[in-house]
């Protein structure tokens, strides 16, 4: 470095108005470095992009999982309250027939009373 600081030096030394500025290969140099700024800060944007696209796409299959998952349990809800609602149906017959059965044994009970009583 302090070597092409002397040749600059000595450039200018032997040039009077030299400015490496205004030279056209420090031009095209500063050129190819605001591309190569440009280049790396648009591939470092694509980088990112990919990542939030990965991310993105995780979610999206995350959300299709979940809303599968919400079919199904609604499905099998139904299925669920189909049978509960059969149930009820059998139980609601069944304490029917008890109660049925509970007023013919009063019934029974009463006439055998009354009969025991009679005699």
């Amino acid at each position: 470095m302090e070597e092409e600081d002397e040749y600059v030096d000595e450039g200018e030394r032997a040039f009077k108005g030299f400015d490496k500025a205004n030279t056209s290969l420090f031009k095209r140099v500063l050129t190819i470095e605001h591309k190569l700024d440009k280049y790396i800060k648009e591939s470092m944007g694509i980088k990112e992009n990919e990542e939030q696209e990965k991310e993105f796409q995780k979610l999206k299959d995350k959300i299709k999982r979940v809303e599968e998952n919400e079919a199904r349990l609604r499905a099998e809800n139904e299925e669920l309250k189909k049978e509960v609602a059969k149930y009820k149906k059998q139980m609601e017959e069944g304490l029917g027939k008890a109660e049925k059965e509970k007023e013919e044994l009063k019934d029974l009970v009463y006439k055998e009373e009354e009969r025991v009583q009679d005699d």
